[in-house]
């Protein structure tokens, strides 16, 4: 691209994962995705009905997560229970309010490790740092900046973001009418945070945080 030239983009953020890791994130197959994924091709804006514009236009009804009493002294990540775990993976968290001395810094600090399976997260990597292999386990430490009343928002899980929106929001999103499907799809994926990986490449051990 020349400098000075300016393209717009438009589309699912899904269809910048291969179809193999969307099929394993959604534990679907890829064509019924990539169907449901294509539907929407009118460009940046879409026009949406009089109906929908009423169902989107309600006052926000939940508010602010429930803050618990923050915990004195130093904090050990490892000796807290994970705040996700499954099979493939676990997240530890401490955030500002349960460990004040972060509350100047405004950050949280998390602890990840995927169990055997391809990387789809931007990283990082220090130059000289070996590559990842697939014998072997992902560990990363996550700093969230400017952490005071961030909200996570999960792509794809048993509480995917999608699973939460309005069904005028879904028909606006992916210009697809049949909410049976739709849902069928948002919801095949039981797993939370952490899902096996794509056919071709199978965990092949499990590690402990």
């Amino acid at each position: 691209m020349c400098p000075g030239f300016y393209n717009s983009f438009f589309g699912s953020m899904f269809q910048a994962f291969s179809a193999d890791i969307i099929e394993a994130a959604f534990n679907t197959k890829k064509d019924r995705i990539q169907r449901i994924l294509n539907k929407q091709d009118v460009g940046v804006f879409v026009k949406a009905s009089e109906e929908q514009i009423k169902a989107l236009s309600h006052p926000e009804e939940n508010g602010v997560w429930p803050l618990w009493e923050g915990l004195k002294g130093a904090v050990n990540i490892f000796k807290r229970w994970p705040l996700q775990e499954n099979e493939y993976g676990k997240l530890y968290r401490v955030d500002l309010v349960e460990y004040r001395r972060l509350q100047d810094l405004e950050i949280a600090i998390s602890f990840m490790n995927y169990f055997t399976r391809r990387n789809v997260y931007s990283n990082v990597q220090f130059q000289g740092h070996k590559d990842f292999t697939e014998s072997e386990n992902l560990e990363t430490v996550c700093f969230e900046i400017k952490a005071d009343g961030n909200e996570e928002v999960v792509l794809v899980g048993k509480k995917n973001v999608i699973h939460h929106l309005e069904k005028e929001a879904k028909e606006l999103a992916f210009g697809y009418r049949s909410m049976e499907e739709l849902e069928e799809i948002f919801d095949s994926q039981n797993d939370e945070y952490f899902v096996k990986g794509p056919r071709s490449f199978e965990p092949e051990a499990r590690a402990d945080a």
